[in-house]
């Protein structure tokens, strides 16, 4: 899976709620509300995992969240 596609899997998963359920303006609040939840899911990871790889992956996907 691509760091795009897991910032969107990420993403999408701590967006609360449905697309239904808000007006444009919630909508984008609720959007910047699950980007920033799961820039904190992906820094535990990094966290976690930065002693036993050095891959860079987790580094693309937080990027990635970035730019959603």
């Amino acid at each position: 899976m691509t760091p795009k596609d897991k910032a969107n899997e990420i993403g999408n998963k701590f967006y609360q709620g449905s697309v239904f359920d808000y007006n444009k303006e919630g909508h984008l609040k609720e959007i910047i509300n699950a980007k920033n939840r799961a820039k904190i899911c992906v820094n535990e990871i990094i966290n976690a995992v930065e002693e036993v790889t050095d891959d860079g992956y987790w580094h693309k996907v937080l990027k990635e969240i970035d730019l959603l």
